[in-house]
């Protein structure tokens, strides 16, 4: 029972890492990175914090992205 827990809460974790990034890139207009821009603030801890949770689903994006230009050919 406590890994069906466990399998459970990391599941419920990539959907919500995948929500919020998807709609970060709806309002923004471009994919959400692990680059930070300075602003003053509430803004830039609000920045950091979107980042820690969604950081799962831009880890697998990056990897994804990486995996397909390295198995396209060269030619």
């Amino acid at each position: 029972m406590g890994s069906f827990a466990y399998l459970y809460m990391m599941a419920v974790g990539f959907v919500t890492a995948g929500i919020l990034t998807s709609l970060t890139q709806l309002v923004s207009g471009k994919p959400l990175g692990f680059t930070l821009t300075l602003s003053p603030g509430l803004a830039s801890w609000a920045g950091v914090a979107l980042r820690l949770f969604a950081g799962p689903i831009i880890v697998m994006r990056n990897a994804w992205q990486m995996a397909r230009l390295l198995t396209q050919s060269p030619i």
